[in-house]
């Protein structure tokens, strides 16, 4: 299976705990390089409310 970004953001939301911890551990460890820290910020404004709340808060985390 194959993950894109937004699907990663997505599981910050997901109704699964496991999920969302999959899914934040993994935008933390890709945010380690500034590329994708970039890449996730600039999606921030183009996501559903909910997605787009949590990715906000964790960006502010890291």
């Amino acid at each position: 299976m194959r993950l894109s970004v937004p699907h990663l953001a997505n599981a910050l939301v997901h109704h699964n705990s496991r999920f969302q911890k999959f899914g934040r551990d993994a935008i933390v460890r890709l945010c380690e390089k500034k590329e994708f820290k970039d890449h996730f910020k600039k999606l921030i404004p183009y996501l559903p409310q909910d997605e787009h709340d949590a990715l906000k808060k964790l960006m502010e985390e890291i």
